[in-house]
């Protein structure tokens, strides 16, 4: 059987999505990354204060657009800046149009944990 394996990779194709935000619209375009590359910076992302481990919601989503980001309304060197200082409502739609969970476990996983 002869498999495609360009299905299962990372396209070289960036993608593009407009986000409108009280009356505005900002533009991005941004590259596919890796499911390697996402655990790395999940891992880069661990909190490891207080009593539980636990990703850093704030640094994932910086790490991760960071990596995948080639087009924004602000310059990319600025991404982390910028980032920093978006309020709460368009932080998640960027979550909710960009960035993906940091890792995807269906919850009948974790029952049979």
């Amino acid at each position: 059987v002869v498999q495609d394996l360009a299905s299962i990779l990372v396209s070289d194709q960036t993608k593009e999505c407009d986000i409108e935000f009280k009356g505005q619209i900002f533009h991005f375009r941004f590259k596919e990354v890796p499911w390697t590359k996402i655990t790395k910076i999940a891992s880069n992302s661990i909190d490891y204060t207080g009593k539980k481990v636990k990703i850093d919601r704030s640094e994932y989503d910086i790490l991760y657009l960071e990596e995948s980001l080639v087009e924004a309304p602000w310059p990319i060197a600025q991404t982390r800046m910028v980032v920093r200082r978006i309020n709460s409502e368009f932080g998640s739609l960027l979550r909710e149009k960009i960035i993906p969970e940091p890792f995807q476990i269906e919850d009948d996983e974790l029952k049979n944990e």
